[in-house]
């Protein structure tokens, strides 16, 4: 009987989760409302993609100030170790590279030129050229 039930439970729960993620989606998608992705935090900036776009804002909060306005999309920010840079994936061109700007902004220079569409990549590329450290 108890496994009956906690299957049970465990079929109330993810319901309640799917349907809980639907409305926040349906959220992040209505009219006046971004859906913030891919955080990055050094000192009191925060960096994040939102509109396939990077942007950055005080820690505090405050008006976030756009970073890059390029065609394409910014996926993956992260800052340098000492916080002059944020490399980040840029779809642009048909495939991923891995890009760099200022992070005060400014143009993004390109720092990988390989096409992540390959059979066998070699193994310093990293999953599909995504920066992830």
């Amino acid at each position: 009987m108890n496994g009956v039930f906690r299957g049970g439970m465990d079929r109330i729960v993810l319901g309640l989760l799917f349907t809980t993620m639907a409305f926040a989606v349906q959220a992040a998608e209505s009219p006046g409302r971004t859906l913030m992705r891919f955080p990055t935090l050094y000192g009191n900036t925060v960096v994040f993609v939102a509109h396939d776009n990077l942007w950055s804002v005080p820690r505090t909060g405050g008006s976030a100030a756009r970073l890059t306005a390029d065609e394409g999309r910014d996926v993956m920010p992260r800052f340098s170790p000492d916080g002059r840079w944020i490399a980040f994936t840029g779809e642009y061109q048909g495939n991923r590279d891995v890009y760099v700007i200022p992070a005060t902004g400014g143009p993004a220079k390109r720092l990988t030129f390989n096409s992540d569409i390959t059979d066998e990549p070699p193994l310093r590329w990293g999953p599909n050229n995504m920066v992830v450290t």
